[in-house]
């Protein structure tokens, strides 16, 4: 299925390889080729045919090291690289890259719907949430653990200040999300995370 969804791009297959091997460096435990796979199962039929929003899936996470704090500006550049002189257009691409960083509320539909895509780990069943949670842990193995601790449950309780998912079709999972992480915020703070 993910191959599929690049035909649509219409890129060289050289650029598109590259984002396989991106997508399968060591650092990565969760922000892997599967991430990429679970978003775009879940694109809505009406959006499948958005090239910006299937490029941004590919490309919201390509550049991924832990040690940096502009994975998401990173991937935005190469983006603007990787697809120049396609007919996707790169500054909606970008701006969809840029809004995972933060997932803030947006009045655009596509941002909102990225945003919703990139975050339905989050209202998986427990087991499939504690399995990311520990793929996330890998991917901080450099952050010592209290330091982990303290800063992984400052940022999920970020989450809980506004409602996760911002469209219709994904609001229905919003109390399983909260759930989830108001259980790993209170393993984090008690130290049985």
């Amino acid at each position: 299925m993910p191959e599929d969804s690049l035909a649509t791009l219409g890129l060289l297959p050289a650029i598109t390889d590259r984002w396989f091997g991106q997508l399968s460096e060591p650092q990565r435990h969760y922000h892997t080729l599967e991430h990429i796979t679970a978003m775009l199962r879940n694109v809505p039929e009406d959006a499948a045919h958005s090239r910006e929003l299937i490029a941004a899936i590919w490309l919201h996470d390509i550049v991924y090291d832990m040690t940096a704090g502009d994975n998401e500006e990173c991937s935005a550049d190469q983006a603007a690289c990787d697809l120049a002189g396609s007919d996707v257009a790169i500054k909606v691409v970008q701006r969809l890259i840029m809004g995972t960083k933060r997932h803030e509320p947006s009045e655009h539909p596509l941002d909102a719907l990225m945003s919703d895509l990139d975050l339905l780990i989050l209202s998986e069943t427990p087991e499939a949430y504690q399995t990311y949670a520990a793929q996330i842990r890998r991917e901080y193995a450099h952050v010592p653990e209290d330091i982990y601790r303290a800063g992984r449950a400052q940022v999920l309780s970020q989450f809980l200040q506004a409602p996760i998912y911002q469209t219709e079709r994904f609001a229905s999972r919003e109390a399983r999300a909260r759930e989830n992480l108001a259980s790993e915020i209170a393993d984090l703070q008690s130290g049985s995370a």
